[in-house]
């Protein structure tokens, strides 16, 4: 698969390539490791897949019938936000206003399922009652763990000397990670 990402519309090219052989014609979307990334890298396709996803595990937890909040609270977590948050750290910088709200979509069916509540009440007030974590609190406890993760590489590994630097422009979802954490103090965390 051949993708340029870029969002200028100036520096797409269509070109085929001839790589050993066969013919790669460029193309709009490329899945690396189940995300689908886009040449814009806005990661749309890849939002709606997994609110899809999300919400066809959320419906059948929503279907079983005579089991405990606190059971379904579990089921929940083991279920549905996994499929929902696969990769987040990759693509939750693109989550803004409508793809947060499908996100939320499954969120509030969820909350539903977990404590019986009617179709008209309010995500925050469903998630509260419910006692699951928002889709924000989620993504944010997976970048922290990512970039503690990071920083508690051996010395030997490649990735331990990684700088990330934050540009001005064009932002890596790593910069931003890396902005958001800037004040952690992981220099003084102990290696177990």
């Amino acid at each position: 698969m051949l993708v340029h990402f870029t969002r200028n519309a100036e520096r797409t090219n269509t070109t085929p390539f001839i790589i050993k052989g066969k013919t790669v014609t460029p193309g709009h979307t490329a899945k690396i490791l189940g995300v689908v990334m886009d040449a814009e890298l806005r990661y749309k396709q890849h939002i709606a897949k997994a609110a899809t996803k999300g919400l066809i595990a959320v419906m059948a937890l929503k279907r079983l019938r005579m089991v405990s909040p606190s059971t379904a609270r579990q089921l929940f977590g083991a279920t549905v936000a996994p499929v929902v948050d696969y990769a987040s750290n990759i693509w939750m910088h693109a989550c803004g206003g409508s793809a947060i709200a499908v996100i939320n979509r499954v969120q509030r069916i969820g909350a539903q399922a977990i404590i019986g509540t009617f179709r008209t009440v309010a995500t925050v007030i469903g998630e509260a009652e419910a006692s699951i974590r928002s889709v924000r609190e989620r993504h944010s406890e997976r970048a922290t763990k990512l970039w503690v993760d990071l920083h508690m590489l051996y010395k030997t590994n490649p990735l331990s000397r990684l700088r990330t630097k934050v540009l001005q422009r064009f932002t890596s979802p790593l910069q931003k990670i890396a902005y958001t954490h800037r004040h952690r103090l992981t220099d003084k965390m102990e290696i177990i």
